[in-house]
C-alpha cells in the first residue's frame, strides 16, 4: 500500500489490502478513504466497523472521488448501533458499534411545518412518524431503502452518499473532467470509477429521485442505475429504476439498456450550475430539458398542482403572502388584478389550502411537466363612486356582502373609506336634522 495524500479528514491511498484499510481507519477516525486501484484488479475486504460509504473506489486517482469524500467527511453523520453480537477481541479493539446510512433530517428545509408528509407517507415500515407538524425518524426500523429521500421535495433528508450538496458537487467536478456517464448504484456494488464513468454509491438506488437523474444526464450525457442486490431487505431497486425509466420517456431520451436490475439511458448533456439546493437546481435543469419534453403523463416528475375555485376565491392575497416558496404572484394591469402560480416552485406543502379562508384552494399532483405560469384567478379594481380612487376590488366585495348579508348595491359600499365616513356623517346629519324641525303652519 502507499499513501498517496492525507490532509485528516481524507486519505488517499493505493492497492491497500484488508489489514491496511483497517490500520487506516484506526489512525483516522471519521476520515473518507479513497481507494485508488492500479494493480489490483477488485478493492479489498473492509474491515469491521468501517461503513462502505466510506471508502471510495476508483481505477485511478480520481478528482471526482476526492472531491465527493472531502464534502462527505464533513458532512456525513453515520448512525451508530450496538452489534447484536459482541467479540472479545471487539470489545478489546472498541469495535463495539455498526455504522448505518440512516437519514437524518433538516429542521429548516422540512415542510412538514405547513402540512408536508411526502416522506411519512412513502415509508415502508413505519420509521418515519409526523407529530405536532414535525417528523422524526426511528433508526431501528429503518432499512436505508432511501425513499423517503428521494420523495421529499425539498432535500429536507439526507444520508451519507445520498445528499443533495455532496451529489452536486461531485456531478459539477464530473462534468469538468470528461465524465461521459454517471452510474448510481448502492454501497454493495464492486464496480469502480474510471476514466469517463463515474460511480456513485448511494445507500440504496431507492433514494434516487427525478432530480438527480436529470442532473446527471445534465452533467454527463449518459445516465445509469445498477443494483447489485435484487433480493436486497431494503428493497429500493424497483423504485429507483423506475424514476430513470419514466424521465427517460418524459424527457425523450434514448434509452440503451433496460433490465430488471439496470437502466441505461442518453440525451446530450447540458450546461448547468449546481448550487446543492435541490428545488433551485431542480428548476434550472428542467428549464434546460424543456424543450425535450414529450408531453407524456407521470408523476415521477414530482410536480404540484394547486386548483383555485374562481366561484370562491376573493383574492385577498393570503396564499401569495403566506407560500413558503413563493409559488404565487399578484400583478396588477389597468384595473384587472391577476393571481398566479409558477407550479414549478410549488413543494404540494398543502399550506395555502389550509391557509385560505375561502376554502378556494385544493392541492394535488400533476401527471405532466406544467407551464412555468399558470393564471389562477382574476379580479378588478373597484373605483370610489365619490372621488374615483381606487380602494377594492369586485371580489372582496362580493365577500363582504356575503358574509354580512348585505342585500343589493348599497351606494356606501362602493366608497373608499374616507368618502363612506363624510357620506355617513351626512346621512346621520340629514336624519337629525330631519328628526329635529318643526312642522311648518
Amino acid at each position: 500500500m502507499r499513501i498517496l495524500s492525507n490532509d485528516g479528514k481524507v486519505v488517499v491511498v493505493e492497492d491497500p489490502s484488508k489489514e491496511d484499510l483497517e490500520a487506516v481507519a484506526r489512525d483516522n477516525p471519521g476520515a473518507q478513504i479513497v481507494v485508488v486501484l492500479r494493480e489490483a484488479e477488485a478493492p479489498p475486504e473492509l474491515p469491521k466497523g468501517l461503513h462502505p460509504l466510506e471508502v471510495h473506489v476508483a481505477r485511478a486517482s480520481s478528482a471526482v472521488e476526492i472531491a465527493a469524500a472531502q464534502l462527505r467527511a464533513r458532512r456525513a453523520q453515520f448512525h451508530l448501533e450496538a452489534s447484536k453480537a459482541v467479540t472479545r477481541r471487539d470489545l478489546l479493539r472498541g469495535e463495539i458499534f455498526v455504522k448505518r446510512a440512516v437519514p437524518q433530517l433538516s429542521p429548516e428545509l422540512c415542510m412538514a411545518r405547513f402540512g408536508c408528509s411526502e416522506c411519512v407517507d412513502v415509508c415502508p415500515t413505519g420509521a418515519l412518524k409526523l407529530a405536532d407538524r414535525s417528523v422524526s425518524v426511528d433508526p431501528s426500523k429503518c432499512t436505508e431503502c432511501g425513499l423517503c429521500i428521494s420523495s421529499c421535495p425539498t432535500g429536507a433528508l439526507s444520508a451519507p452518499g445520498a445528499d443533495d450538496v455532496e451529489i452536486a458537487a461531485a456531478l459539477a467536478k464530473a462534468r469538468l473532467h470528461g465524465t461521459s456517464r454517471v452510474v448510481f448504484t448502492c454501497y454493495k456494488s464492486a464496480e469502480a470509477s474510471a476514466e469517463g464513468r463515474y460511480v456513485y454509491r448511494l445507500p440504496c438506488i431507492g433514494a434516487l429521485g427525478p432530480e438527480w437523474v436529470l442532473e446527471a444526464a445534465a452533467a454527463a450525457g449518459e445516465v445509469e442505475a445498477y443494483c447489485p442486490d435484487l433480493k436486497c431487505p431494503a428493497a429500493g431497486a424497483k423504485a429507483g429504476l423506475e424514476v430513470v425509466e419514466e424521465v427517460a420517456e418524459a424527457f425523450g431520451f434514448e434509452k440503451i439498456e433496460s433490465k430488471e436490475d439496470r437502466a441505461v439511458v442518453r440525451t446530450s448533456p447540458k450546461a448547468v450550475s449546481y448550487s446543492g439546493s435541490r428545488r433551485r437546481d431542480y428548476l434550472e435543469v428542467l428549464s434546460k430539458f424543456r424543450d425535450a419534453y414529450t408531453g407524456r403523463k407521470t408523476q415521477a416528475l414530482k410536480m404540484y398542482r394547486v386548483d383555485v375555485d374562481p366561484s370562491k376565491c376573493s383574492l385577498c392575497g393570503v396564499c401569495f403572502a403566506k407560500c413558503p416558496q413563493r409559488a404565487f404572484d399578484v400583478s396588477r394591469t389597468g384595473d384587472a388584478i391577476k393571481l398566479t402560480l409558477n407550479p414549478l416552485k410549488c413543494v404540494g406543502c398543502g399550506y395555502c389550502e389550509e391557509v385560505c379562508p375561502e376554502k378556494a384552494i385544493a392541492v394535488g399532483r400533476h401527471d405532466s411537466l406544467p407551464p412555468e405560469v399558470e393564471e389562477k384567478a382574476v379580479d378588478y379594481v373597484v373605483r370610489c363612486k365619490s372621488c374615483g380612487r381606487p380602494f377594492d376590488t369586485l371580489r372582496h366585495i362580493e365577500t363582504v356582502k356575503r358574509r354580512m348579508g348585505i342585500k343589493g348595491d348599497p351606494e356606501w359600499l362602493y366608497m373608499c373609506p374616507d368618502c363612506r365616513r363624510y357620506y355617513t356623517a351626512k346621512r346621520m346629519l340629514e336624519s337629525a336634522l330631519g328628526k329635529g324641525a318643526s312642522p311648518k303652519g
